[in-house]
Formats: C-alpha cells, structure tokens, sequence
C-alpha cells in the first residue's frame, strides 16, 4: 500500500486544494493510485464515494459534500476534485475506479453506529471492526455522546 498525505496551513484556501486537485489527478493517472481519503466523516463518506463512482446526479454530490459535515469541504474546489473523479471513473471497471473514504470520526454519533455496524451501508465492503467483535462493539457503544462539527 502506497500512501500521500496532503495537508494545509489554513483550511479553506482555494489555492491549497487547487494543487490538491492536480497533485490528485497526477497520482491516479501516472501512478494508480486508487482511493482518495480524507479528513472528513467515514459515515458519510459513502454518499460522496457512490457519486464519485457515477451514481446520482450533479445536486447529489452537492448534497453528498454537505453531509461531511464541515464547511471547509463545502467549496468549489472540493466539488471540482469530486467532479473530476466521477468523470475519471466513468466507463471504468469498478476495479479501475478511484474510491472515496473518509477517515476521521467528525459525526461521532453516525460514525460509531457505521463502524459498530461493521462498517456498511448495505452497498458496499466493510471498513468497520472485524465481524463478530461484539467486545469492541461493548467498548465503543455509549462512549460518544455528541457530535462535533460547525
């Protein structure tokens, strides 16, 4: 497994994602790779995952983008790097296609619920704790009380 981290030093920079786009669009086309992740909801990231995989309509990677939860991935060139990716995966094989995860607990109530759950919202491959971890399902119930996002 390959991994590129791109940060910021401030976020919400049009000129930061920007380059995040190109570097984005370099890295799956010269190099492979295959998933972009970022700091956003992993319980809402199917949504955004299933329109950059060519389903629904332009309002729902909007709508899909909202649900991260933040503004600073509410901007025009978050949807111009998702409007990318969707135009990239279209004709491809699934595995040719590049995938969208979010990897932070932002929407700590949903978050929890979709990793207890095993990580599925019934479309796709589980990402959550290991099937029949019912002592990490008991650990991690109850633990979060609040969601934190603006």
């Amino acid at each position: 497994m390959r991994v590129v981290g791109l940060g910021e030093s401030t976020h919400g920079t049009a000129e930061f994602f920007r380059l995040k786009h190109r570097l984005v669009e370099y890295l799956v086309t010269a190099h492979g790779f295959r998933t972009f992740a970022m700091e956003a909801s992993a319980s809402a990231a199917p949504a955004v995952d299933a329109y950059v995989r060519g389903r629904g309509t332009a309002a729902d990677g909007a709508a899909a983008l909202t649900g991260l939860g933040f503004w600073v991935w509410r901007t025009r060139e978050v949807l111009d790097l998702l409007d990318w990716l969707r135009a990239y995966n279209r004709g491809r094989a699934a595995a040719d296609q590049v995938g969208f995860a979010g990897i932070d607990a932002q929407r700590c109530a949903a978050s929890v619920a979709y990793f207890a759950s095993g990580g599925t919202d019934g479309k796709g491959a589980g990402v959550g704790a290991p099937t029949g971890s019912r002592s990490w399902r008991r650990r991690i119930r109850g633990s979060i009380r609040s969601d934190v996002t603006n």
